[in-house]
């Protein structure tokens, strides 16, 4: 009797040291690591540039008519 006792305390000890493997839990994830369960990280709407980096850019919503070299 003893030696069941003794077989299934070390069996339960072994299946308790890899519960966590055999439920699917994914590793532990650092301070720069994503995963998809996880939060989406909070950044500012905007990149906060200084003012003299600043410049505007024109985004052109048509193509141009097509001009010879000679008229560009």
């Amino acid at each position: 009797m003893y030696g069941r006792r003794r077989r299934i305390a070390a069996r339960l000890e072994r299946l308790e040291e890899h519960w966590e493997d055999r439920r699917g839990r994914s590793p532990a994830s650092g301070p720069h690591e994503w995963r998809h369960g996880s939060e989406p990280a909070r950044r500012p709407d905007r990149f906060p540039r200084p003012a003299e980096k600043r410049q505007a850019i024109r985004h052109k919503s048509f193509s141009p008519a097509r001009e010879s070299p000679d008229e560009a």
